[in-house]
């Protein structure tokens, strides 16, 4: 059973079954993956793919792109295909995620910068919107 609005009572009204299938996947803490316009869990995806859910863990966490590790067959060598890595880590911001390198391409901002920021304690919403400028140990740099 599950709420339809949080801050309700158990009236007929405000709640309805759910399989428990349904309640695993509406979880806050699920993390959510996003390819082209389509948003589901790791275990969805492994179910339309027919890839294994480690399979697809894996290869994200060894700095594969979304797309290619929910389009390539498994078994297929990749060019980048490397142990897990601090640098390749998952960072899950506005319901997107990404590794590191995704989202220094997408900001702008490098991966380099985004790692420094984050090593040096910054959030991650921080981390990925403020823009370039001086930082420790760092140059100037203008946005281009």
């Amino acid at each position: 059973m599950i709420f339809k609005f949080r801050e309700g009572n158990y009236s007929p009204e405000n709640v309805r079954w759910e399989t428990q299938e349904q309640q695993r996947t509406n979880t806050r803490t699920n993390n959510k993956i996003t390819h082209g316009d389509q948003t589901y869990t790791i275990t969805d995806w492994s179910r339309k793919t027919g890839f294994k859910e480690a399979t697809i863990r894996a290869r994200i966490d060894a700095g594969w792109s979304i797309e290619e590790a929910l389009t390539h067959p498994p078994g297929t060598p990749h060019k980048r295909q490397r142990r897990l890595s601090s640098k390749n880590r998952l960072i899950s911001f506005n319901g997107q995620i990404k590794t590191i390198t995704e989202w220094g391409r997408e900001t702008g901002l490098g991966a380099d910068r985004i790692r420094a920021r984050l090593r040096d304690n910054w959030s991650i919403e921080k981390a990925l919107t403020s823009p370039k400028k001086w930082e420790k140990g760092a140059r100037w740099q203008s946005k281009q």
